[in-house]
């Protein structure tokens, strides 16, 4: 007999088993997803030498928003100042929306809606002083939504704070520094 008559079906039993083993472990991460979360919460969280009014001084100006917001490709207009809602620009052309719901002496609620066919998204930023000082605010953002995308929303849902993360750190980053240089 020859060689290659006897390795052929070796080889293509191990192709059919690899075959087998991934088509069983897609078919295990299709089901998981019927059992995991879609929902998230992403949470950050600053320390800012301001006072508790001057920072909600701040948040109330509406000029403000766009300075400190970080719009990965994109930009925040103001489209009404008497309601706080802003347009979401992308240089691809897409717009989402971001509207404030409410904002108080230690709270500011709003939702991003970050493109059109996307489930909005709540914002909640929270301060209070640190150890007593009034000059020294911890400031929170919690962010929770919830992922659209079919069978791989669980998985999307689960690596939201690595995706989405950094954008929030940006966002805080440019709050202190425009606080800082401004009020």
């Amino acid at each position: 007999m020859n060689n290659k008559s006897i390795a052929r079906p070796a080889i293509f039993y191990q192709i059919r088993m690899v075959t087998r083993l991934l088509a069983i472990a897609i078919l295990f991460l299709f089901v998981a997803s019927f059992f995991l979360s879609k929902e998230y919460r992403i949470e950050r969280s600053i320390l800012l030498p301001v006072s508790s009014s001057g920072l909600s001084a701040y948040l109330k100006e509406e000029a403000n928003w766009p300075k400190w917001i970080y719009v990965q490709d994109g930009r925040l207009e103001l489209i009404q100042a008497d309601s706080l809602t802003f347009s979401i620009l992308y240089t691809s052309g897409k717009k989402g929306n971001l509207s404030i719901e409410n904002i108080d002496d230690k709270n500011v609620h709003f939702v991003v809606t970050p493109k059109s066919n996307q489930l909005p998204v709540e914002n909640h930023i929270s301060w209070h002083p640190v150890d007593g000082d009034n000059l020294m605010l911890k400031v929170v953002w919690q962010i929770t939504g919830q992922v659209d995308a079919g069978f791989l929303s669980p998985y999307l849902a689960f690596w939201a704070n690595d995706i989405a993360g950094a954008n929030f750190e940006k966002s805080l980053q440019r709050l202190s520094d425009d606080l800082l240089s401004n009020y």
